[in-house]
């Protein structure tokens, strides 16, 4: 199919893909060979189902512009107006009219604001939707969705959080498998408290019979909090470790000691320790229940991001940094040897 756009691609990007008479066997042995296979896929399908997106791209990237300029317009008159207030004695009798007139000045700016974020996150929700599926096609069983399956429950059972969960906002959520792991990936905020990735693991082999948790913050107020969960209040005690370094960075706590010394080897604990670099993360939190791991990421950056209102679709950079951030998810794994018998 002809397509009048230029892409360039790394030339080394499909060393090592194996053929069949049908095309490219995407089967994913390693991570390397999922970037690979990623970045063919994009050449050969992906680039060509992007192509009908563009017009609605600008469309909407119109309308982008339009609430960027209207925004910034109102910004300018309000920092003018302002300066002015300043400058200039405001009698007594027309304060209240101006405070009222200002305050309407922000509003619309706020909304215009808004508006912003919201034509640019409708239309990469939208492109995600219809092309999600087709990026997953080298990951068996893992898919993109809307909602995450990590539940309030599941969260709140694993106490990384000391508040309510009564606001939160998912955005990107995936669910998949890698290595026989089921995984759980949701992008979300939690009031303003937490701002960041989730990652929760599924581990058939193990079964925690406590409580572990391995926090950056105080634990107290965690210990201390009324529990809405199956374990009793106060039973996590603060764990001892041998690592030094180790305990300067984080905090453990656990309801069983002798689990959590079983489960923190050193070398899990300098896994841990590099993961904060890996991921450029403010903070790296884990908690142990049950059969499950859950991971906190505390970050600011947008991940997972494909459809940027402000680029062509066509865009390879931006793909190519979505399957970048993949791969340090499946890196994760790797790299806390979840798949390996090292003590957990």
């Amino acid at each position: 199919r002809p397509y009048k756009h230029n892409v360039i691609i790394p030339s080394n990007s499909y060393k090592g893909l194996r053929c069949t008479e049908n095309g490219y066997n995407f089967v994913m042995q390693n991570i390397n060979d999922f970037k690979k296979q990623s970045l063919k896929l994009f050449t050969d399908k992906i680039i060509y189902e992007l192509q009908p997106f563009e017009e609605q791209r600008i469309e909407a990237y119109k309308k982008y512009k339009k609430a960027l300029v209207i925004f910034l317009l109102f910004l300018v008159f309000i920092i003018i107006f302002l300066i002015c207030m300043f400058i200039v004695k405001v009698p007594k009798e027309y304060e209240s009219f101006f405070s009222i007139f200002l305050a309407a000045t922000e509003a619309v700016a706020l909304y215009y604001l808004g508006q912003i974020f919201l034509i640019s996150k409708d239309f990469e929700r939208n492109l995600k939707k219809q092309i999600m599926t087709l990026v997953f096609k080298n990951v068996p069983n893992f898919k993109w969705q809307e909602k995450s399956d990590i539940s309030n429950y599941m969260i709140e059972k694993f106490r990384l959080f000391d508040f309510d969960l009564q606001s939160r906002n998912d955005d990107d959520c995936f669910k998949g498998k890698y290595k026989d792991i089921d995984i759980d990936i949701c992008e979300t905020a939690l009031r303003i408290t937490f701002r960041g990735i989730l990652i929760c693991l599924s581990l058939k082999d193990k079964n925690y019979k406590g409580l572990t948790l391995i926090k950056q913050d105080n634990l107290f107020t965690t210990i201390d909090k009324p529990l809405k969960s199956y374990i009793k209040n106060n039973d996590l005690k603060l764990v001892k470790l041998e690592d030094v370094e180790f305990d300067k960075i984080f905090n453990v706590s656990s309801s069983d000691q002798i689990e959590a010394r079983y489960i923190l080897t050193t070398s899990f604990m300098e896994r841990l320790k590099n993961l904060k670099t890996v991921f450029k993360a403010d903070k790296v939190e884990a908690s142990f229940c049950s059969n499950y791991v859950l991971i906190a990421l505390h970050t600011w950056k947008d991940l997972f991001k494909l459809g940027n209102v402000t680029k062509p679709v066509y865009n390879f950079n931006q793909y190519k940094t979505m399957i970048d951030e993949f791969a340090s998810i499946f890196e994760l794994i790797d790299e806390l040897k979840f798949t390996d018998n090292i003590g957990l």
